[in-house]
Order: C-alpha cells, then structure tokens, then sequence
C-alpha cells in the first residue's frame, strides 16, 4: 500500500472497523519510518453491534490500547463509533488511502461503505481491502465448509449440526475448534445470517463501478507471500512493486479467492468527470494525472 501512496506533508490513513487497533498501531508506526518526511495521522472507527452494549464501546478498547502503545497521539480525536449505514464524521477528500482488514464479509450495506470511502478519499487516493469472497471453502468464523453459502435456516441448521456430529464447528470458550467444545447449531445459523455477508466477485466489481472506482485483486498473491515468510520466520516485505502482470494477478486470485481472503485494491480517479475523456491529448492526460497511475 505504501507504494501506491502519494504523499504530502500529511499522510492521512482510515481504518474501517478498527477493532481494537492492533492495525492503526501497525500503519502507525510503519508509515512513519516509510515517510520520515511527512506527518502521519491515522483514524479509526468500528460500529455499533456484534454485542456491544454502548455506541461508546466498540472505540474505548481501540482507544485504551493504542494510548498505551503511543501515547503522544490524542487518540480520543482520532477513533470513534459509527452507526451503521450512517455518513462517517470527516469531510470530504480528507484521506489519502481507506483500509480495513476482516471486515468486508460482515458489512451488510456496500453502498453506503464505497459511497462514504469515495468522499472522504482524496483524488487519487486508494481502498485495499483484506477479505474473503463468498467463494472461500472454509467459513472462517464457526469454522465449518460451505456454511455461509446456505440461506435457507432449516438447511443450514440441519447442515451445521452434521457437521458438528463429524468434528466440525465445536469451539471452546474462546471461539477456537475444540474436539471438546460445544456449538449450538441454531445459535450459529443466526450469527453467520445476522454478522456475516460474503460477496461475490461479480456482484463487488459491480458495486465498484456504480461508484466510480478503479478495482482490482492486486496485491492478492502478495498476501500468501507475506504469509509464508512469516511461517519461515522471514523479514517482511513492506514495499511492493507498482509496475505487475495484470495476468498473473488474475491467474493467482482464481485459485486463492477459494482457499481464504484476496485482496480488493481501490482507487479514486485524479480527476472528474469529463464528456470529452476518450478525446483528451495524451498532454491533456499528464496534466489530469492519468497516466501517472
């Protein structure tokens, strides 16, 4: 992400459901070293729901923990709570790059998500997004094959609890898979229908276009390198190369989108609309910034 970003005197990152903030922590200290120039402001939010029981609480973890971890940052104006489906509380073209990580399964409106991540990015500015399509195999939450592919609850439950009889889906108090534990298939069928949303390929491109992003799964395959170095104890790779085979893209995301998450890369056009874009001077493109992507 790094690479694609163009930076000013300040480099402004937002991360989309931000949890506890293990991730601003990350973008944090990593763009700081990568742009030893500039002055880099990272924000969060998370939204109401998956059991909270204040509009206050999914942010006072997020807040806790990276006032410990940096604590030179006022972190109190920098991560807050979101109602869903609400408009985010920055103005327009505030961001140079929107992330999230996990996150894209569990959103239930894509409209409003691309619509607000367009307005507050900057001309130019990108999305990466870490997350699994509805063509991942293995559900990641209860940890049962194909269950978040099945609508119809009956089915669904009577799937879930064959699948618990053959070792699938019992977890233990920390939601881990327990040959021991225990899972209510009912209980599970309404949390995959209420908390997840796994979009289709297809259907996500569509979206992107609706509002007016360049997207691509670049950077997918990058993501399984960067997992095998850290199973080989390897240094990570922070910095990827801008110039890449769009086949070899493609040909990489067709078998990973269906053995965990891909990566979803967007990003905003440099310039508005224009009638006469398919006439423009290759001049007249330099000057829109065009060709520079």
């Amino acid at each position: 992400m790094a690479t694609e970003l163009r930076p000013d005197k300040i480099v402004r990152v937002l991360d989309v459901g931000c949890g506890a903030g293990r991730m601003i922590s990350f973008f944090h200290q990593a763009l700081t070293v990568l742009f030893p120039d500039s002055i880099v402001e990272i924000y969060g939010f998370d939204q109401a729901g998956h059991g909270a029981i204040t509009m206050e609480g999914p942010a006072k973890e997020a807040i806790k923990y990276l006032s410990r971890e940096i604590p030179e940052v006022r972190w109190e104006d920098r991560i807050c709570t979101v109602p869903p489906c609400a408009q985010w509380p920055w103005e327009g073209e505030f961001f140079d790059a929107v992330v999230s990580n996990q996150v894209l399964e569990h959103v239930r409106d894509f409209d409003n998500l691309f619509e607000q991540t367009y307005r507050v990015l900057k001309p130019g500015g990108i999305s990466p997004h870490l997350f699994p399509l509805k063509n991942y195999i293995y559900e990641g939450h209860i940890f049962v094959p194909f269950a978040h592919r099945i609508q119809e609850h009956d089915l669904a439950v009577s799937y879930l609890r064959l699948t618990h009889r053959l070792g699938f889906g019992k977890l233990d108090a920390k939601g881990k898979p327990s040959k021991k534990g225990f899972a209510d298939p009912v209980m599970q069928a309404d949390w995959l229908r209420r908390f997840t949303n796994y979009a289709a390929k297809k259907d996500l491109l569509s979206i992107c276009r609706k509002h007016d992003f360049r997207a691509s799964f670049r950077y997918t395959r990058e993501f399984y390198t960067a997992k095998i170095r850290q199973l080989m104890k390897l240094k990570p790779i922070y910095v990827y190369k801008r110039n890449r085979s769009a086949m070899i893209d493609r040909t990489s995301f067709a078998f990973f989108k269906y053995i965990s998450s891909v990566t979803l890369f967007l990003q905003k056009p440099e310039y508005g609309e224009h009638n006469q874009l398919l006439h423009f001077s290759p001049e007249q493109y330099l000057s829109a910034g065009a060709l520079s992507v």
